[in-house]
């Protein structure tokens, strides 16, 4: 028996629901869409959930528009009471419902499941007023965002009341969900000195997204947006946007830079480094959202992806050198188990007793000693100043100046525990008063005290040493040297057989010289250094020196881009301080032959106080988890300081490299019966970028 109602529909968008449909993938008007057309008379919704393909295509994120109705058609033209009509969606996430209407002579319509009449007054309305005549018709309209990709089932459900009960049935639409674009991110980084070393630039993250019609038909997107996650901001690169046609299989390029936001001034004193992650971490970065007009009737859709990432690079580890000739291995041969026959529980054998008293190993036959590198107390920051950021062309045979900042900071963060100064307390006061000595106060008391106060550390004594490539007949030279096998990257243990035999007259090629040793008044670092630095520079440049350290065929470390001269002093030679301000290129690019570098190569910063700062945390995923960072402080004290250089030639050339000298205390010299300077090493940059002479 047929039941008196019948499931009309009106209105169905998009059309490519009905299976018949064909997308046009002609171009579309940017202003004038189409009418949308009624769908065919034939097209109707299946009795049945279990009925074969074809089904229609949707793509994902479209509004799925939907305008059905419920006409009284009974043969015995009697009223219907009771009518209700609900459509719900049934998709890979579950079952959820899209709108229900119950008829009566105001017309109840609910959508969702949220702002409707109580339950008791909507029974009640039904009760007395659900009477739907002969050719009489109840209405539902859906509009929904299509949210769940694969195979989609759309149920409408019908029920009535007879005298016989309650009477229902159901209609089913099936439809594919598809993806109508393909969206593919690629992320960069600052890699280039002169990004790098700004202080507005180095924190950027440059994103670019390519978009691709994957759907059968043309679209035009109306907005293309990033939306970064806290504390950070995006631009785009681009002027347009808006109003980009895309034709099947059409790609378009998009490009976003995204930076921090201004920090809080809350927390005291920030840190002027940036944040610093562990190789391997992901970052968030933002979501990407894209509307978008389908088809010849402008049919909206919009698609917002998930949380786009970025990984921090892991930084590649060098390969461990080999250990040098005539020492053994790090192990032992044997263990203690293998050299006693004495059995567990039982006393060592007499002769091995004494010798193997308080040790768990046997004594290794190796001559060498494992030396310990002490962690470093320090790290360092580079940058220009922020009014030299940009400015990187200068005119020819004008002297000019770049200023620079440099940045220290401890390594190791500072306890809340810890304070720089103590303020006296009551009880030192009323002690002072009593004429209480220190020496009175009990040990534990002194101990607990000095536990919980510490001083600002004293700070670094810094020195800066330019780095200058070396001319291009002098890297010639050094790959003539290495024979046709290239230059290879080797550190020779200073063994008889490796180590070459220095020149008469060069003792300690490429670095700095001294004079002949003669009574005389220690002198102050400062001027020794620059008596060092001025010998070194004058033997590189005019001397042969030069030619007899690369006929001795002494090993250079290259790389692709930039490495140091390594420098082999012989058998028994002691480490030079100040190392050389040379340096070696194997880019043409990397030339700093037209630029000359005014003044001494090492200069020697006035000491600074050092203050407590903020450290900047970043943005990570932790933030959503455990809420606020914990606030962390560290030392840090920064250095302002300039370079003067002069250019004779027109082009693009590098600046050369910088090093952070840390001075040491000056130790004397009993062979030489004068002072000597020592230090280490701190931080070295190949390249302070490139500048444009014109």
């Amino acid at each position: 028996m047929e039941p008196p109602l019948t499931l009309l529909i009106n209105q169905l968008s998009p059309p490519s629901l009905i299976p018949t449909y064909i997308p046009s993938s002609q171009p579309i008007s940017l202003t004038d869409p189409s009418p949308l057309p009624s769908p065919p008379r034939e097209f109707h919704f299946s009795p049945t959930p279990n009925y074969p393909t074809p089904y229609g295509n949707v793509s994902l994120g479209s509004t799925l528009d939907l305008d059905i109705s419920l006409e009284n058609t009974g043969s015995q033209r009697n009223d219907v009471l009771g009518v209700r009509m609900m459509v719900e969606c049934q998709g890979g996430s579950g079952r959820y419902r899209l709108g229900e209407v119950i008829h009566s002579n105001d017309s109840i319509s609910t959508e969702g499941t949220e702002g409707t009449e109580p339950k008791e007054e909507v029974e009640e309305k039904v009760d007395k007023l659900s009477v739907l005549k002969y050719g009489e018709r109840v209405g539902l309209q859906i509009d929904n965002e299509i949210k769940d990709l694969g195979l989609n089932v759309l149920i409408v459900s019908v029920a009535w009341e007879t005298l016989e009960g309650r009477k229902t049935f159901q209609r089913f639409l099936k439809f594919n969900v598809i993806p109508p674009l393909s969206i593919k991110t690629r992320i960069q980084t600052p890699t280039n000195p002169n990004t790098l070393l700004s202080p507005t630039k180095r924190e950027q993250v440059y994103l670019e997204i390519l978009i691709q019609n994957v759907s059968g038909e043309s679209m035009i997107l109306s907005k293309v947006l990033l939306e970064p996650v806290q504390g950070l901001l995006s631009h785009s690169i681009q002027d347009e946007n808006e109003g980009v046609m895309l034709l099947p299989e059409d790609i378009r390029q998009f490009l976003f830079v995204l930076f921090p936001s201004p920090s809080p001034e809350e927390g005291g004193e920030r840190s002027t480094f940036p944040p610093s992650y562990p190789g391997g971490t992901i970052l968030p970065l933002g979501r990407l959202d894209v509307t978008w007009l389908s088809g010849e009737y402008h049919l909206k859709g919009r698609l917002q992806t998930s949380t786009l990432n970025r990984r921090v690079p892991i930084p590649t580890t060098p390969a461990p050198a080999p250990p040098p000739k005539g020492f053994g291995g790090v192990l032992p041969a044997r263990t203690l188990s293998s050299q006693s026959n004495a059995t567990p529980g039982s006393p060592l054998a007499t002769p091995n007793k004494d010798r193997l008293a308080g040790t768990l190993l046997a004594p290794s036959p190796i001559k060498g000693t494992i030396q310990k590198e002490e962690p470093d107390q320090w790290e360092y920051d580079l940058t220009l100043v922020e009014n030299q950021d940009d400015v990187r062309e200068y005119e020819v045979e004008n002297r000019f100046s770049m200023g620079f900042k440099l940045g220290v900071r401890s390594t190791r963060y500072i306890h809340e525990s810890e304070r720089t100064t103590r303020k006296p307390s009551i009880s030192d006061e009323r002690k002072e008063d009593a004429g209480e000595d220190e020496d009175d106060v009990p040990l534990s008391r002194i101990s607990s005290r000095v536990s919980t106060t510490t001083d600002v550390p004293p700070p670094p004594r810094i020195a800066i040493q330019y780095l200058t490539p070396l001319p291009p007949q002098v890297t010639a030279a050094a790959a003539a040297a290495a024979g046709p096998g290239g230059l290879q990257i080797s550190i020779l243990s200073p063994s008889r057989t490796n180590t070459p035999t220095p020149a008469p007259n060069d003792k300690r090629p490429f670095s700095p010289l001294s004079g002949p040793s003669r009574p005389m008044t220690p002198s102050s670092i400062t001027s020794q250094l620059r008596q060092a630095q001025t010998q070194g520079l004058n033997s590189v440049a005019n001397s042969p020196r030069s030619e007899t350290r690369f006929q001795n065929a002494t090993p250079v470390s290259f790389s692709n881009t930039t490495q140091q001269i390594l420098q082999e002093e012989g058998e028994n030679a002691e480490e030079v301080f100040p190392p050389s301000p040379y340096i070696t290129t194997t880019r043409k690019s990397d030339g700093t032959e037209g630029i000359v570098n005014l003044g001494i190569s090492l200069q020697i910063l006035p000491t600074a106080t050092l203050r407590k700062v903020l450290e900047n945390t970043g943005q990570s995923y932790l933030l959503d988890t455990e809420g606020e960072p914990k606030k962390k402080y560290k030392w840090e004290v920064a250095f302002d300081f300039q370079l003067n250089f002069i250019a004779f030639h027109e082009g693009l050339f590098n600046l050369g490299g910088l090093r952070v000298l840390i001075l040491e205390d000056e130790v004397a010299s009993a062979s030489e019966g004068e002072g000597r300077i020592d230090g280490r090493v701190g931080r070295e940059w190949i390249s302070l970028g490139d500048i444009s002479i014109v």
